[in-house]
């Protein structure tokens, strides 16, 4: 019976031993899940910060795009419009293009080539204003998918914008409508393998 009891008091103090050593695995884990709660306590508020910074910038980003592509679309196509909104979707800002033929929503791609030429075109120089590069644009056949009756008054357009913005646009183009608004004209002529300036 005296193995038995001694035989219970060691297995007892190992329990105890087991005991406390689960004891202080709670108790760490118990203070680390304590830190992690106020670690996203404060992410939560740092995100919502970052938020409210984010919709403010886009706010002033969004106003400045909208003028200058509703500007370069209207000057061919007055009943049409373009708007640039910020949506959230799971915690995330998404930009949102939507265009409208007489405040409606229309798919531009259902719709009239010309304006989603002139809206990317706007665009070009709405994301050019916002950055920080050299006053130049490079643009290859712009305005080319709008109508010949048009082509004219977006190329006078393009034009007042490029003085409102400073910006100095070189454009390849075939179009006699875009050539007769360009300040310069450099004509280029293929020979064989080679181009050349005429």
């Amino acid at each position: 019976m005296a193995v038995r009891i001694d035989q219970f008091e060691k297995e007892l103090n190992q329990k105890r031993g087991e005991f406390e050593h689960i004891k202080k695995n709670l108790a760490e884990c118990e203070r680390r899940i304590s830190l992690n709660k106020e670690r996203q306590k404060y992410l939560i508020e740092a995100q919502k910060i970052i938020q409210d910074v984010a919709v403010s910038t886009q706010s002033s980003i969004v106003f400045r795009i909208n003028e200058i592509v509703n500007r370069v679309i209207q000057g061919g196509f007055p009943e049409y419009s373009f708007e640039l909104a910020y949506e959230v979707h799971r915690n995330k800002s998404e930009a949102v293009m939507k265009f409208y033929c007489l405040d409606e929503p229309i798919e531009p791609t259902e719709d009239s080539g010309g304006v989603l030429d002139l809206a990317t075109t706007g665009l070009r120089f709405a994301l050019w204003s916002l950055s920080n590069t050299a006053n130049i644009i490079i643009l290859d056949e712009a305005l080319k998918f709008v109508s010949a009756d048009l082509r004219g008054r977006a190329a006078e357009i393009l034009a007042e914008i490029c003085h409102s913005l400073n910006v100095q646009v070189i454009m390849s183009t075939h179009l006699e409508e875009v050539i007769d608004k360009a300040d310069t004209v450099i004509k280029v002529k293929k020979k064989g393998k080679y181009s050349s300036v005429m």
